[in-house]
């Protein structure tokens, strides 16, 4: 059997380790921004929430034909990026609603507003900063 069942005291005072501080040094830097959160904080707030979370980033293998080609070409963002998966947190949890015959949330009365699995796109913006944002599944248009 899979058994990924962890104390709380025990996260924490792992997470803490790794960077070299005492869980109370530790829990103190992430409330005044001077830390930030990463996969044990990920895991402790997919099993708050009792759902799946998952991380991706931008794919930097973007094919050849979605880049900007010269030396003189001017530099313009693409529409579409590609992006990767690089972590999913409580993947034990399953959605509730799948069991509730034409649930309101799935029926479709908001379409791309509802997805028990949680997606954060998370993007380096400068050195040192990163910025995360959630992601709405929806269905690429066919072109």
């Amino acid at each position: 059997a899979d058994n990924r069942i962890v104390r709380a005291s025990t996260l924490l005072s792992s997470a803490a380790r790794a960077e070299g501080l005492t869980p109370e040094d530790y829990v103190h830097r992430l409330r005044n921004f001077q830390l930030e959160g990463g996969g044990p904080e990920l895991t402790v707030l997919s099993n708050v929430l009792r759902r799946p979370i998952s991380i991706y980033e931008l794919d930097e293998q973007q094919p050849e034909n979605e880049k900007n080609e010269g030396e003189n070409v001017p530099q313009r963002l693409p529409d579409r990026y590609r992006i990767k998966q690089v972590g999913v947190f409580g993947d034990c949890f399953k959605d509730p609603c799948m069991d509730i015959p034409d649930s309101a949330v799935l029926s479709g009365l908001q379409p791309g507003a509802y997805s028990w699995h949680l997606h954060i796109l998370v993007v380096d913006v400068g050195p040192g900063e990163k910025h995360a944002c959630a992601l709405l599944p929806q269905e690429l248009e066919k072109q």
